[in-house]
């Protein structure tokens, strides 16, 4: 576990709304293709709370990553939709369209849920958040992609 005072904090408001999971901490090379992907990721079963973090990054980075994670958790908690694909959905699109409705699916839910994130970050926790934002936009490589935007439109 990362321990502070931010990840403490977030603990106990989840212990309060009775989310007594274990929460482990993990590698984000121990899930297979989202290094260099994804500075963390969440995956949440019915007796634990897995999150996947990229340790290359500063610890600040670390703290807010698993923060960040923690307060899907919270959504959730608080009644916000957690967007899944049915099991018998997915054998009817077949592996070919799989991808796609995961990754709409995926969408949907950041839709959903990232505006009450960032805005939990910025006000309810003491993270140094314009350097997690920055280094989410070098992860990202956002400049590239509104570059390519920009060349789109002006053609």
């Amino acid at each position: 576990m990362i321990d502070s005072s931010n990840t403490r904090k977030i603990i106990e408001i989840l212990r309060a709304l009775g989310d007594d999971r274990k929460i482990i901490v993990n590698p984000i090379e121990a899930l297979s293709g989202y290094k260099n992907q994804a500075l963390a990721a969440l995956v949440e079963t019915r007796y634990e709370i897995r999150i996947y973090i990229d340790f290359s990054y500063p610890n600040y980075q670390q703290e807010a990553s698993y923060i960040h994670e923690l307060l899907h958790v919270l959504c959730t908690l608080e009644g916000y939709p957690n967007v899944i694909l049915n099991k018998r959905y997915k054998k009817i699109i077949g592996s070919r369209n799989l991808d796609l409705a995961e990754g709409l699916r995926n969408d949907l839910w950041t839709a959903i849920q990232h505006p009450y994130v960032y805005t939990k970050e910025i006000n309810d926790y003491d993270l140094k958040i314009d350097e997690v934002f920055n280094e989410i936009v070098n992860q990202k490589n956002v400049d590239s992609i509104i570059e390519n935007l920009k060349q789109m439109i002006s053609n």
